[in-house]
């Protein structure tokens, strides 16, 4: 049997990985009645963010905000915000963004004056 060199053992030779990054904070959402715009504080150690609506990938890319469009009046989306880096995603930031109802316009008033 071969004796290992000194200081080459099982134990302790290798790195320890570094952590993710920490998961984003200061999540909130704003709504209209097709869209919700999320914002969150910069993550240290992020290169990149993943957005999340009800369980589907959405968004990823460094910027830290996201807009969804296209969303049904009156409807509560979830959406989660992980952070990343090359040691992995953190956990989940998550918050809920219920949409407006839709805005009613009305005809303008008339006149029967003529114009001019």
């Amino acid at each position: 049997m071969k004796t290992p060199p000194p200081g080459d053992t099982d134990k302790g030779n290798e790195e320890t990985p570094d952590p993710p990054p920490a998961a984003p904070t200061g999540l909130a959402a704003d709504a209209t009645s097709t869209s919700c715009t999320l914002a969150w504080d910069t993550a240290e150690d992020a290169d990149e963010y993943a957005v999340m609506q009800d369980d589907e990938l959405v968004n990823q890319g460094p910027d830290n905000g996201y807009t969804a469009e296209g969303l049904e009046p009156e409807t509560t989306y979830t959406f989660s915000v992980t952070a990343l880096n090359s040691d992995g995603e953190s956990d989940p930031a998550t918050v809920e963004c219920t949409t407006a109802p839709v805005d009613v316009i009305t005809d303008p008033p008339t006149t029967d004056a003529p114009l001019g």
